[in-house]
C-alpha cells in the first residue's frame, strides 16, 4: 500500500508540481469563479445540474488541489456557489420545481481513498453548501447514509464509458435506509462525466425507498 502511494505521488507530483499546484489555486479568487459560472442541466442519467465546466483551467485546478493535493478551501469556494445555487432554488420555483426539502448525500469515494486523501472531497462540498444554506433554510445532511465498496480504478483515468459503467456497477450499499426512505435526495459530488457514478448510486438509493434521486455537482 505504502509502495502504490508512494508511485501515486511522484506521479501526480510529475503532472502536477504541489508547489504549483497551491500557487495556483491559492490565486484563484471568488471573482474568478464568478465568471467561470456555467450553469447547465442534464440527465445524466439522473437530473444533474452542474455549476461550471471542467474544461476552465481555474475551475480544473481548484478540483485537482481539492482531490489530490489537500486544497479543502477550494471545497469552501464552491460549496458557497453550490449553496447560493439551491437557496435560490428553494426560494423558488425554478429548476428544483416540487423537488423540496432535499436531504443532500456527498457521493462516497472508497475507503482506501479516503484514508489516503483524508477526506472526501464531497463531504467537503456537502459540509459547505449546507453551511451556507443553514444561515436562511434548515438542511440535512447523510454522511452515513451511502457507503462504496470494492477497489475499482478512479473514474477520471477511464475513458470508455462501457468501462465506466462496469467499474461502478454494485459498488454501492445504502447503510441507512431510514434516512433515506421517503425523502429526496440530492447528491453531491466534484465531476460528472458520464453519470455512471451518480446512476449506481441513484439506483440503491431507490431500492433503499428514495423519492426522488438528483444530484448537484462542481462541473461537468
Amino acid at each position: 500500500m505504502q509502495l502504490l502511494k508512494l508511485t501515486k505521488d511522484i506521479f501526480l507530483n510529475f503532472l502536477f508540481p504541489q508547489s504549483n499546484v497551491y500557487t495556483a489555486c491559492q490565486s484563484i479568487t471568488e471573482s474568478d469563479l464568478l465568471e467561470a459560472l456555467a450553469v447547465s442541466e442534464s440527465q445524466t442519467p439522473i437530473l444533474t445540474t452542474s455549476l461550471f465546466q471542467y474544461k476552465d483551467t481555474k475551475v480544473q485546478t481548484l478540483i485537482k488541489g481539492l482531490k489530490y493535493y489537500g486544497f479543502r478551501h477550494a471545497a469552501e469556494l464552491f460549496g458557497q456557489y453550490m449553496g447560493e445555487f439551491l437557496l435560490e432554488e428553494l426560494s423558488g420555483e425554478n429548476v428544483l420545481g416540487e423537488f423540496r426539502e432535499p436531504l443532500l448525500v456527498p457521493v462516497p469515494i472508497t475507503q482506501s481513498k479516503k484514508i489516503d486523501r483524508g477526506y472526501n472531497q464531497s463531504d467537503l462540498l456537502a459540509k459547505y453548501t449546507a453551511k451556507y444554506l443553514r444561515v436562511v433554510l434548515p438542511i440535512d445532511i447523510a454522511y452515513d447514509a451511502i457507503r462504496r465498496i470494492g477497489i475499482a480504478p478512479s473514474q477520471a483515468h477511464t475513458e470508455n464509458k462501457e468501462v465506466r459503467k462496469n467499474n461502478v456497477a454494485y459498488q454501492f450499499v445504502v447503510t441507512n435506509k431510514a434516512k433515506i426512505r421517503g425523502r429526496n435526495i440530492l447528491l453531491i459530488d466534484d465531476v460528472v462525466a458520464t453519470g455512471a457514478t451518480l446512476k449506481a448510486v441513484s439506483d440503491v438509493l431507490y431500492k433503499a425507498g428514495a423519492k426522488e434521486v438528483r444530484a448537484l455537482v462542481v462541473a461537468h
